[in-house]
């Protein structure tokens, strides 16, 4: 990543000037729409304003007042900023574990009695043994499956399995029917369904 230096400032805008309300003010528009878009902690819309800024400064030495006036330009320096944090954002949160494997990601069948942390409640222990449980009570490909998606996305999972992808969310259907059957809700939120 570059720096910004006094020579990459345009010469033609006044330091003051170069974030000024306005320019200011498209900054916060656009981190709260990234943030909006993304759910993003305020750490991290705090973080995309930060990145805002340093891209507008990177790119003002390519600034001429010839073309446009200073607002202009920032204006669409931003938007085209936001547009590739915006891309890779996307990418980085599509990358997160998805909620259909919360509940399955906290335990394995192959060691459902694994030296516990301390710091673990007895809640959160009953329910990885209650996983297991269920999970060793589905049948083997069923479970199989359950393990891969610890670990996988659905697609990557039908590809390892070379099975169709819809054929995944079906088993994804049935391993939550074996979960709901037991009383745990298979959304991983800690609820159970029989109360």
């Amino acid at each position: 990543m570059s720096t910004t230096t006094a020579a990459s400032i345009p010469s033609s805008v006044p330091a003051e000037d170069l974030l000024d309300d306005f320019v200011l003010e498209r900054v916060s528009y656009w981190a709260a729409q990234i943030a909006r878009t993304f759910h993003l902690s305020d750490e991290e819309r705090e973080d995309v304003r930060h990145e805002l800024i340093l891209k507008l400064l990177e790119s003002a030495a390519r600034f001429d007042p010839a073309q446009s006036t200073w607002h202009t330009f920032a204006s669409r320096a931003l938007h085209l900023s936001a547009s590739c944090i915006r891309r890779d954002t996307g990418r980085r949160v599509s990358r997160r574990p998805r909620y259909s494997r919360i509940l399955l990601e906290q335990t394995t069948v192959s060691a459902p009695h694994a030296v516990i942390d301390t710091h673990d409640d007895i809640g959160d222990l009953q329910r990885r043994l209650d996983v297991a449980q269920v999970l060793a009570s589905m049948p083997p490909l069923l479970r199989r499956t359950c393990e891969l998606l610890k670990h996988l996305p659905p697609p990557d999972v039908a590809r390892a399995m070379g099975v169709h992808r819809v054929t995944i969310y079906r088993r994804v259907a049935s391993a939550r029917r074996f979960f709901e059957e037991a009383g745990l809700d298979p959304s991983g939120n800690g609820a159970s369904n029989s109360a």
